[in-house]
């Protein structure tokens, strides 16, 4: 009986890490693209026109390289994903000083939608997918 208990304990908590490691896989894959800025809002009023759309975005690579694109310009890092926080933490031209970090509010294989704050401004986010990385 108490060896019976031992093994399904052991399967229980064997599932549900293997359930939250392939949570996790399946974000970070989702994330690895080439992604174009579709809108920009600051607490919720628009700021990107259709010329901005196409030099801003990012990629983001299965190694954690990433390149940041902002007015057609490419800035290299870095980037992680947290999944207890849903963070992503990007850490441009090796500058540990000021990290990026970029809410997760949803990822599909076509959209990205992220949202960060700067001090009292809450800026919000759409990609879409281009490429596949």
């Amino acid at each position: 009986m108490k060896t019976n208990i031992i093994l399904l304990f052991t399967m229980v908590f064997t599932l549900n890490a293997t359930a939250q490691t392939k949570a996790i896989d399946s974000v970070e894959l989702k994330i690895c693209k080439t992604w174009k800025m579709t809108k920009r809002t600051l607490n919720d009023s628009p700021l990107l026109n259709e010329a901005d759309s196409v030099s801003n975005g990012f990629t983001f690579y299965k190694n954690h390289s990433c390149d940041n694109i902002s007015n057609g310009l490419i800035e290299k890092g870095k980037w992680t994903y947290d999944s207890k926080t849903g963070y992503i933490t990007i850490i441009l031209n090796g500058d540990v000083t000021q990290p990026v970090k970029l809410k997760v509010i949803e990822v599909t294989s076509t959209l990205l939608h992220l949202e960060f704050s700067v001090q009292k401004d809450l800026y919000k986010i759409e990609l879409e997918a281009t490429t596949k990385v």
